[in-house]
């Protein structure tokens, strides 16, 4: 099974997805997990064995039009590797349209992504907690 995992968050936030990491690994051992996150938090996941492949997006550009071109290669990307699983951590435009080109089966969101107009994007979504 193949499992992308997007959290573009703090270097914070990426220290605590790693028990979550570890859990579906354990979980489902023979799958392949790869992880979207943003340049900078990346060191932090480089010797996770339960990570397979670490996508690093880079936030700030030279131009727009680099930024529009690495934001369609990172979609094309995605979409090459046929993910069965794609869980989206955060709740921004980007993890949804990732997601949303992925062509996995189950997609799911965050919390609070269904008041979104591309709220269809996720097959399910995260419980809320209190």
């Amino acid at each position: 099974m193949k499992i992308l995992i997007i959290k573009q968050r703090t270097i914070g936030d990426v220290i605590l997805l790693t028990p979550l990491l570890h859990n579906i690994k354990k979980s489902v051992p023979n799958s392949t997990i790869d992880v979207l996150l943003n340049k900078g938090t990346e060191d932090i996941l480089n010797c996770n064995t339960d990570v397979s492949t670490l996508i690093v997006y880079r936030k700030k550009y030279i131009s727009s039009f680099s930024k529009i071109v690495s934001e369609i290669r990172l979609f094309f990307n995605v979409y090459k590797k046929k993910y069965d699983v794609v869980i989206d951590l955060d709740k921004g435009d980007r993890g949804m349209f990732v997601s949303k080109f992925s062509r996995a089966k189950i997609r799911i969101g965050s919390p609070g992504v269904e008041k979104n107009i591309f709220s269809n994007t996720y097959t399910d979504i995260l419980p809320k907690h209190e």
